[in-house]
């Protein structure tokens, strides 16, 4: 599938991951976190194919699946007491319920920032922040650049000091990995020392700099922007009159107006489905084209 929402203004990009994973995070209610799940994998999918799934089930799911668990078991608040543990504390459904919801909020969050690595690329970061805080734009930057720089180095020390890995027991394999990380993590440190160092020789912040970027704000970049701008206006205002309400403690509560939650919901999933939306429009636009 084309990746044309990538091609689109990087305002365009970064305005609707901002308004998608905002609400994310302050909005802990069960369907609007279900469909930012949605949306991010879905998206996700689309960008790195099985890879995302991978990056799911190795590492996003096992995280999720410790916060539900372990939440219950410290959180005892609740109306709904299902039984006790051996310590007197009580298991409470709210907790059971608040502890799925908050996996389910991390894992969409987790998936939207994968996503938002893959579209928000260093030119887009340095374009949008430079100008106005460019230090910060540069501490971003180089981050974004130093996680695959880290685990590229991580997996060439690792293969250095472990050429006949399928041959070691468990223990020396724990040692040489804790090994390479401590040599790397070195390295990634003198690395940003030497950069720093550098930038400063060449004279980086001691004057006002100039900016070359070819980003262009095109008709589909404001159609975009727009509907956006629209969908966040529209689920504002739900949010402000009770729409997209939840409440777990001491008892669970959703909003009561109907209308007001349906166009929170609504209005949200259109702002995460919509790359996914624009991908597909190109793509059959191209295809009927030709």
């Amino acid at each position: 599938m084309y990746n044309e929402f990538t091609k689109c203004h990087p305002f365009v990009n970064f305005f609707c991951f901002l308004f998608v994973i905002t609400v994310t995070v302050f909005f802990n209610h069960p369907i609007i976190t279900a469909v930012s799940f949605a949306g991010a994998m879905i998206y996700g999918i689309t960008l790195l194919g099985s890879k995302i799934l991978k990056y799911f089930f190795l590492f996003v799911l096992p995280l999720c699946l410790l916060c539900g668990i372990f939440n219950p078991v410290f959180n005892h608040q609740g109306m709904t007491i299902l039984f006790y543990f051996q310590d007197g504390n009580p298991l409470t459904m709210e907790s059971i319920v608040y502890g799925g919801v908050s996996a389910l909020l991390l894992a969409s969050v987790l998936l939207w920032f994968v996503s938002f690595n893959q579209v928000m690329d260093s030119d887009k970061i340095i374009y949008l922040f430079g100008r106005v805080v460019p230090s910060l734009a540069t501490v971003i930057t180089m981050v974004m650049r130093l996680v695959p720089m880290y685990a590229c180095h991580f997996k060439e020390v690792y293969r250095l000091r472990a050429l006949e890995i399928k041959k070691l027991n468990i223990y020396r394999r724990i040692r040489i990995s804790l090994a390479s990380v401590s040599s790397t993590t070195t390295w990634a440190l003198e690395n940003a020392v030497f950069t720093a160092d550098s930038m400063t020789a060449r004279g980086y912040g001691s004057s006002k700099r100039s900016f070359y970027s070819d980003f262009v704000f095109t008709n589909r970049d404001f159609i975009l922007l727009s509907v956006i701008i629209l969908t966040a206006a529209v689920f504002s205002v739900s949010a402000v009159m009770g729409g997209g309400y939840a409440m777990y403690f001491p008892y669970i509560k959703m909003g009561d107006n109907h209308l007001l939650n349906m166009s929170a919901y609504v209005s949200f999933g259109l702002a995460c489905f919509l790359p996914v939306f624009f991908n597909v429009w190109e793509e059959l636009k191209w295809r009927f084209m030709k």
